[in-house]
């Protein structure tokens, strides 16, 4: 791809989103920094989105439209990073929308620091009551340095949580992201955490800015975090392939205990998506026959806490005192029957 010192190059995934696009644009064309491309990966939507995408493009020569078999957020990333001529890339979504001066601060944190990555923070909007829920940010501000400019290495604790997870919240340089040859995994869902945590731990320039500028839509009908529960074995396909990827670069003597803490909690909000008893009891076969035997008994052992606390929801039984009587208490499905003897 010939270089036309573009600044940043914006790859945004597109499926079936007609409904949030015109929003999501408008908020990247009308932004204040001006010199970036688009690039708009359409995952072969089968809703009026192409369209919308075409409109755009024959008004703004920044909005470049692909096309692609539908393979999900991880491929149309990894294809728009071949169409990428600008310094930095972003990944954005196109069911959410951008505070205009976003670009602005961040192409300029990252050129007065020469960073790899610069890392923001968001808003939820909930797409149900339209509300904007301006939360605390994402970034686990006590546990980073005192110093604009940081790397792993510099904290403390907290090595691979203290950022957001996602990627969309974050700017990289491409030389970065190429020179260490990241592409995301080909995975249907927990697609960002080989991506955050192999970027996390190669970055030696991260910077901050602490804002709230991007809104997160929620609640969204048909998302993929709406409908990701019997998918909870991808999390095991994600530590998989991140753990060969640091033992391919030498990372993984140096971080392996706080990569196994970071992906104990990934499992743990993995498990609070599994909604039947035959799932849950298929993830924790799978962690046994795909991880090693020392991997497969720290997650079982991290994981039995939130294990019980999901069978009690579905089954337990325990005593209860009613009206100074000694009674048996049943939970089925989070619904309590008072057992006493005849």
């Amino acid at each position: 791809m010939e270089n036309n010192n573009t600044k940043i190059s914006i790859i945004l995934s597109v499926y079936n989103v007609e409904k949030y696009l015109n929003e999501c644009l408008d908020s990247i064309l009308n932004q204040t920094f001006k010199d970036f491309e688009l690039i708009c990966i359409n995952d072969s939507s089968t809703d009026r989105s192409l369209d919308i995408l075409n409109d755009y493009a024959a008004k703004d020569t920044r909005v470049k439209v692909f096309t692609q078999p539908n393979g999900g957020a991880s491929s149309t990333r990894n294809y728009g990073m071949k169409q990428a001529s600008g310094d930095y890339l972003l990944f954005w979504d196109s069911d959410d929308y951008f505070d205009i001066t976003i670009l602005e601060k961040l192409y300029n944190k990252a050129s007065l620091y020469n960073a790899d990555i610069v890392v923001t923070s968001y808003k939820l909007f909930d797409d149900t009551t339209k509300e904007v829920i301006d939360k605390r940010s994402q970034i686990n501000k006590k546990f980073l340095p005192d110093k604009e400019v940081f790397c792993i290495d510099d904290m403390q604790q907290c090595k691979f949580s203290f950022l957001p997870m996602a990627p969309w919240t974050k700017m990289y340089k491409k030389d970065f992201i190429f020179d260490n040859g990241l592409v995301f995994q080909d995975i249907k869902s927990c697609t960002d955490v080989f991506f955050t945590y192999a970027t996390t731990a190669l970055a030696k320039r991260i910077c901050i800015v602490d804002e709230n500028l991007i809104f997160y839509r929620i609640n969204r009908v048909g998302s993929i975090t709406s409908k990701r529960g019997d998918k909870a074995q991808n999390i095991i396909k994600a530590y998989l392939y991140t753990k060969e990827f640091f033992e391919k670069n030498n990372l993984l003597d140096k971080y392996n205990t706080e990569l196994k803490q970071a992906f104990a909690g990934c499992f743990k909000n993995e498990i609070k998506n599994i909604e039947t008893k035959e799932n849950l009891v298929l993830f924790f076969d799978e962690i046994k026959s795909q991880l090693s035997k020392e991997d497969a008994q720290y997650f079982c052992k991290v994981l039995n806490r939130p294990l019980k606390r999901f069978m009690q929801k579905i089954f337990s039984l325990e005593y209860a005192i009613q009206n100074g009587k000694r009674v048996k208490r049943l939970t089925i499905l989070g619904v309590n029957f008072l057992l006493t003897n005849r």
